[in-house]
Order: structure tokens, then C-alpha cells, then sequence
């Protein structure tokens, strides 16, 4: 399934439209992307975002979590 192109009017609320476009985006898609860094993150967020932190052959998910104010952190295992 691909959503067609929107033709959003000017006067929409920019949150609505970016959500709108990261919604059609996901559908079209059909991934999500993860970003991932060589070394754990250092900085704090207004909201939640993931990231995968791959050092010394092993591999962590971390999540900030803005209600705590921390990032969280998932020891992940190589499944083979």
C-alpha cells in the first residue's frame, strides 16, 4: 500500500503536517530507521528518541525517556 502525495493547505498546524508526513512516510516505507553511534549519548531531548549504540563488539538500545530525564539502557544479543 503507498499513500499518495498530500496537498496540505498552508494554514495547517506544522505539528499536524510533519506528523501527517512521518505517518505516510512509515506506511510507505514499511521501516522504521534507527540511527546508530559509535558511543553512548551524552545529550538530553524534549521528547523520546532511540538509538542504537554499537562499542566494543557489543550492542546497546538506548532511550531517552523525558519524564525521568535519562537515557535507558538495553544490553541487545546477537541472535544466530
Amino acid at each position: 500500500m503507498k499513500l499518495p502525495d498530500l496537498d496540505l493547505s498552508p494554514d495547517i498546524n506544522n505539528l499536524l503536517k510533519e506528523a501527517i508526513e512521518n505517518i505516510a512516510s512509515l506506511i510507505n516505507n514499511g521501516k522504521y530507521e534507527l540511527r546508530v553511534e559509535t558511543s553512548p549519548p551524552t545529550y538530553t531531548l524534549d521528547g523520546a528518541e532511540p538509538i542504537i549504540v554499537y562499542e566494543g563488539g557489543l550492542a546497546y538500545l538506548y532511550v531517552y525517556v523525558k519524564e525521568s530525564g535519562k537515557w535507558w539502557k538495553i544490553e541487545m544479543t546477537a541472535v544466530t
